[in-house]
């Protein structure tokens, strides 16, 4: 007698949402992030998804840093209603201003990494957040072109993943798969750490405002469309459907593709 397949993992995804109580530019419109935020929920409760994962840039840039601890404050409440679990990375904006401890607190997550695992399917986010000499962004300190995953970050990855052989996702805010302005400068040293671990199927990503898929050996690599842009018919967000195989699917919302390999 065999054992049929647990019931796929759904997993909702957002990012680069950019809130901000700002007026609207020929770029973005940070305003209405809230209401897009809005409307994926609505569509992740009516997929009934398993959980969400927020790849960070919560929110744009403020004039101080009160003004974005009010943004982040608003657009996690937002987030927050979700009736499901959600784990957030951290992106450059998250932490421009604003120090990871103070976003972290409003979030209200221990860590800027997570680890769980739902039906089988284990989700690592990672900390890409930190300065050449391996100091968190924070503060005005940072030039968002440079982030590297420093070595004791590298080292407690390869051990996380070492440790448990279950499939596996991994969630960044920067590129891991390129080598350029969006991606960490060590991104190469980052795929040579977890290109061993064939049950480290995917990477998934924001951060550079576009719809991508690379493969590299065994792992692929996807990157997702930011729900900030001024036309108001361009929300981006996705639900992505995970087997226990290590098969995946993305269905996309708006203005994110979806992608079924």
């Amino acid at each position: 007698m065999t054992t049929p397949d647990p019931s796929p993992l759904k997993i909702g995804l957002v990012t680069d949402i950019h809130y901000a109580d700002t007026a609207a530019n020929e770029k973005r419109d940070t305003r209405a992030s809230l209401h897009r935020v809005r409307q994926a929920i609505g569509d992740f409760q009516t997929h009934d998804v398993d959980v969400v994962v927020c790849l960070g840039d919560l929110i744009h840039s403020g004039p101080d840093v009160e003004a974005e601890r009010s943004y982040m404050q608003t657009i996690v409440a937002e987030l927050r209603r979700v009736d499901r679990p959600i784990y957030f990375c951290l992106g450059n904006h998250c932490v421009d201003r604003l120090t990871k401890a103070e976003a972290l607190e409003i979030i209200g997550q221990p860590t800027a990494t997570f680890e769980a695992i739902h039906k089988g399917i284990r989700i690592l986010g990672l900390d890409t957040c930190f300065n050449p000499e391996g100091s968190s962004y924070g503060r005005l300190n940072s030039d968002w072109r440079v982030a590297v995953l420093p070595e004791a970050e590298l080292d407690k990855l390869e051990q996380s993943i070492s440790k448990n052989t279950s499939p596996t996702l991994l969630f960044s805010h920067h590129r891991l798969d390129a080598n350029d302005d969006w991606s960490l400068r060590n991104a190469e040293e980052v795929r040579r750490r977890i290109g061993p671990h064939k049950h480290l199927s995917y990477a998934v990503q924001g951060h550079a405002h576009l719809a991508d898929f690379r493969s590299i050996g065994h792992q692929g690599f996807l990157t997702l469309m930011p729900m900030v842009y001024s036309d108001p018919k361009l929300n981006a967000y996705s639900i992505l459907t995970v087997m226990s195989s290590q098969s995946i699917a993305l269905q996309g919302f708006g203005n994110q593709t979806s992608w079924n390999p």
